[in-house]
């Protein structure tokens, strides 16, 4: 299989400037915004975390604690279901399908057609596919920002064989090398990219685009061993190097620099000493094997591992390669921000940073428009403060100030949480009426009512915000229409919804088919790929592919193949065909009923009759007629026992699979001329 890399030694002068090169962009980024701050606050928001008053504290500890008798105040969900309705709606739009994307093409190109639609169905599975894109999309309703890291990758997959010299009750294992599109959501918290271009033109136009992901030890070693382009000198300098460590997502510089983990929810600790139990493997194995265990490597416990793609001019890295004043995309590995561990030229025919972004709400105004999410934010503080204003109400009326007389009322008993408790008068109260004792402030809540009133209207503008109903949210939804005009109405309600998927379509899934398109005719081997929609194996043939790919249209949820291809009117048309014998004399219907079903993603070519099998039912029918035209007459019936056609006299064998090629086609009766006709007359009759 070709490789999507070229090998290319790279000097020790050149390794130092690329890791200054990461370096330049992190910097450059990290002083350009506090985009993170705004990720953490929108967060919070989503996931009403963000009632951090000691009187809320206290009630959640009460209630902690068994005391359900105490109020906590409540952040009304605005955000989250507004959000989680935009997934919704995208995610059916985009991801329901099996495969997610898949190819048409002309009827001559279907066999090409099925191997692109195999080929694209295993990598998704095998890539999970529908879950990195629902993650990414979540990321652009929350953020106006989703990620992606799309480009072809290989990976070590295991095959069983059967080894008889070995075992014959049991498989044995054997590694071999996939290769294919892979596709991974982009951590916005961890990811620093060309802030010059607006989110979806940093793919086709940016300069460069990078993210970092955390490594286990063991997760880090299988990496270098899998790595096509590693940089052997630099390996244990890498697996030997400092951490830069991980923390609470700040911004800054700083923070570009180091793993980022957003602190949201207060009950659960995200903090460097409460990570989630991080292994001394060192102290592990200096205890249990110690010299023994031949280590010569200083590990580290966890390693960040950072991944850029990059534009650059060959010649200010003085690299000795074929054009070296063009620039070319580069794809490089760094350990804990210090040490480069593997670089390579990314050949791709696209010309394509694999770093794809997108923003789901573009105005023009790039960073500064506001996420779906950032758009309800005020929509849901205004509808807390009023709810918890109720809640207040409730405190008070349940817990209200009191003045008591201490010589008289002890203040123990005053503030006894016993609702039944008794309160005994001191003796200076005695003989004196108990209300000069205690006074209690008269309570009257007015406004509780009105609050509660008003609040659905409040809420009611967070729909109207975000283009959302009730019913959209699968609630009910008062109404006096009939079901017609109610049907009729909740049809033309995701207008908005549609439009964001047409941005999303001609920003982010028309690049992302065109990349993985290009990128199976560029680097596609030959093979055999299972197919669990077709329930067979589908040989791959790249010529095949690069000979005709390029003349598919891929298809999505939006737009379907039914839409590419205008099935509707295909349908139509065969229906026509089947009804006016006249136009059905001239077309090869079962050959068009085929090619309809494979737009389908159903098969149907192997259960089509072959000329030859066709010229001899034709024949045996045609005899058969004969025959009944003789025994009417009262002829002889028997003599024309040895003039019936049979199978083999046109190459067709009945017990072969349907569809196969005539034994001998080039002798075949079938494919010279028609069998004679049997005549009445030539049987004296």
């Amino acid at each position: 299989m070709t490789a999507p890399a070229t090998p290319i030694f790279i000097p020790a002068a050149a390794q130092d400037g690329f890791v200054q090169l990461k370096n330049s962009y992190m910097d450059a980024f990290g002083a350009y915004q506090d985009i993170r701050f705004q990720m953490i606050e929108i967060d919070v928001a989503y996931m009403r975390e963000g009632d951090n008053t000691i009187e809320n504290a206290r009630a959640v500890i009460r209630n902690r604690m068994g005391d359900t008798n105490k109020f906590r105040n409540i952040t009304v969900p605005i955000i989250a279901p507004a959000v989680e309705t935009a997934v919704e709606y995208q995610t059916e739009v985009f991801l329901q399908g099996y495969p997610i994307f898949s190819f048409v093409g002309a009827p001559k190109d279907m066999d090409a057609v099925q191997q692109m639609n195999v080929i694209v169905e295993d990598q998704s599975t095998r890539g999970g596919w529908t879950q990195q894109l629902m993650m990414a999309i979540r990321d652009g309703f929350k953020y106006n920002i989703g990620a992606v890291d799309f480009d072809w990758g290989q990976q070590t997959v295991p095959v069983l064989e059967t080894d008889i010299s070995v075992s014959t009750s049991e498989g044995q294992p054997k590694e071999i090398i996939w290769q294919g599109n892979q596709l991974e959501r982009i951590d916005p918290y961890n990811s620093f990219w060309d802030t010059r271009y607006f989110p979806s033109q940093v793919s086709p136009r940016g300069e460069y685009g990078g993210y970092h992901k955390l490594m286990s030890r063991t997760e880090m070693k299988s990496f270098i061993n899998g790595l096509d382009c590693k940089i052997i000198p630099n390996i244990v300098k890498a697996l030997e190097s400092q951490s830069p460590g991980w923390g609470i997502a700040t911004s800054g510089v700083e923070s570009v620099y180091t793993y980022n983990i957003p602190q949201i929810r207060r009950d659960v600790s995200m903090t460097v000493q409460q990570m989630g139990g991080e292994p001394d493997w060192n102290r592990w194995v200096d205890e249990r094997l110690g010299e023994k265990s031949g280590n010569k490597i200083n590990y580290r416990n966890t390693y960040v591992l950072t991944i850029l793609y990059a534009r650059i001019i060959p010649s200010d890295f003085n690299l000795k390669v074929s054009a070296p004043q063009t620039p070319q995309i580069w794809k490089m590995y760094y350990v804990n921000n210090q040490t480069l561990i593997g670089a390579k030229r990314l050949t791709n025919a696209h010309s394509m940073l694999p770093f794809m972004m997108f923003q789901p709400i573009e105005d023009g105004l790039g960073y500064q428009t506001k996420s779906l999410a950032k758009n309800q934010q005020d929509i849901q503080d205004v509808s807390s403060a009023m709810l918890n204003s109720v809640i207040a109400a409730r405190r008070r009326a349940i817990s209200d100030r009191t003045l008591f007389d201490p010589s008289r009322v002890s203040e123990q008993h005053i503030n006894s949480p016993n609702p039944s408790a008794k309160i005994p008068i001191r003796p200076a109260g005695y003989g004196k009426p108990v209300s000069e004792s205690v006074y209690a402030f008269p309570f009257r809540d007015e406004n509780s009512g009105v609050v509660l009133q008003e609040l659905p209207m409040i809420m009611g503008l967070g729909d109207l915000n975000s283009g959302q109903n009730k019913t959209r949210r699968g609630q009910f939804q008062k109404g006096n229409k009939t079901l017609k005009e109610f049907e009729t109405v909740n049809d033309n309600s995701n207008g908005r919804d549609m439009m964001c998927s047409i941005g999303l379509e001609a920003s982010f899934f028309t690049p992302l088919k065109f990349m993985m398109k290009t990128n199976i005719v560029q680097y596609q081997g030959t093979g055999v790929i299972f197919s669990k929609t077709l329930q067979k194996s589908v040989n791959i043939d790249p010529v095949v592919l690069r000979n005709t790919a390029m003349d598919f249209k891929t298809s999505d949820g939006l737009t379907p193949a039914a839409k590419l291809l205008n099935s509707d009117a295909l349908q139509q048309g065969l229906q026509t065909i089947a009804a006016v014998p006249q136009i059905a004399a001239g077309y090869n219907i079962t050959p068009l009923f085929s090619y309809l079903m494979k737009t389908q993603n159903a098969d149907l070519s192997p259960f089509e009759k072959t000329q030859a099998q066709v010229a001899y039912e034709q024949a045996s029918a045609t005899w058969q007629q004969a025959m009944m035209a003789v025994a009417e007459k009262g002829g002889d019936v028997a003599k024309l026992a040895g003039t019936q056609p049979k199978p083999a006299d046109y190459g067709w064998d009945p017990n072969l699979p349907p569809g196969t090629p005539p034994t001998n086609p080039a002798t075949s009766p079938a494919l010279q001329a028609a069998p004679p006709k049997v005549s009445v007359n030539q049987q004296g009759i």
